[in-house]
């Protein structure tokens, strides 16, 4: 057995590891399976969308055929197994989701905005311009929309385009994500509007793995970064923070082979652990 132990306490991870942590997990992540999964899931959200949310007299939307959508969008919408891929865990009831749904399609300004949105090139700028325009319109509304962290409109950019936009949907993860793995980004998370901070986490998070050398598209970033073990290095260490004997960073020299990675961290009296190994896993995004 062989082992890659990382400290809490050193607060960001050796970059240096991470393309061995990620090719330890494609070891029991089926890629194309995976993918062919997302292609149908994109599909499905976007023909709903042409044709039942911005075609013209298309009907009221039923119950059934929304919850169908949730199913794709919220890993606990109602329906989905523990073996089902929807987006993320988005904290959103089954109810708010059937009247976000219905109040989107009745609302022709709210529906149009989301589609310029969807629309827009992922360049950063006009995506950007996009998401905020959505927050203007739908100012006022209590509807779980648009809210500070942008977990629904992260949850509706993925599922529009699983490949380009990570499911990574709230931004205080993602900021995490970012700090953890040393990612560089043009992003003041306090004070920026929360279209720059949506459009520039989503670009920093797949060009600096990008950068790393992992050269997968977005969801499968996203699987990775909630795989176990992986989740519980950037998320634990940022809530709880830096302790105060935290030991030193792992010398190169110590840095091992990634056929088996075990991974464990202390916090005072508590040490937690986990393993990735030749297994399976099922990449189910639990943000």
């Amino acid at each position: 057995m062989t082992y890659l132990t990382l400290a809490l306490g050193c607060g960001r991870m050796n970059t240096l590891d991470i393309p061995k942590l990620f090719a330890s997990f494609l070891e029991g992540y089926d890629v194309e399976a995976k993918n062919a999964i997302w292609r149908s899931h994109s599909q499905r959200f976007n023909d709903f969308w042409k044709t039942r949310i911005m075609a013209s007299g298309s009907g009221e939307l039923s119950d059934g055929e929304i919850d169908d959508m949730v199913r794709i969008l919220d890993r606990q919408g109602k329906g989905n197994t523990g073996n089902d891929e929807a987006v993320a865990r988005a904290m959103i009831a089954q109810g708010a989701w059937r009247r976000l749904f219905k109040q989107i399609k009745g609302e022709r300004e709210l529906s149009t905005a989301l589609d310029e949105m969807f629309k827009a090139d992922r360049d950063g700028i006009a995506l950007s311009a996009a998401i905020n325009r959505v927050y203007d319109v739908n100012k006022g509304r209590r509807n779980n929309l648009t809210g500070a962290t942008g977990t629904a409109i992260g949850a509706f950019l993925a599922a529009h385009d699983p490949f380009g936009n990570v499911s990574v949907i709230s931004l205080n993860d993602r900021r995490k994500v970012l700090d953890y793995f040393s990612l560089a980004y043009a992003i003041d998370f306090e004070k920026d509007p929360v279209g720059k901070k949506i459009a520039l986490s989503n670009l920093a998070i797949r060009e600096g793995f990008g950068k790393l050398g992992v050269n997968q598209n977005a969801r499968t970033i996203s699987a990775f970064l909630y795989s176990a073990g992986v989740k519980d290095l950037w998320k634990f260490e940022q809530e709880v923070g830096p302790g105060p004997e935290a030991p030193p960073p792992v010398p190169a020299e110590a840095r091992l082979p990634a056929t088996h990675l075990s991974f464990t961290w202390r916090n005072s009296s508590r040490i937690f652990s986990s393993r990735i190994g030749r297994r399976p896993s099922s990449g189910r995004i639990t943000s």
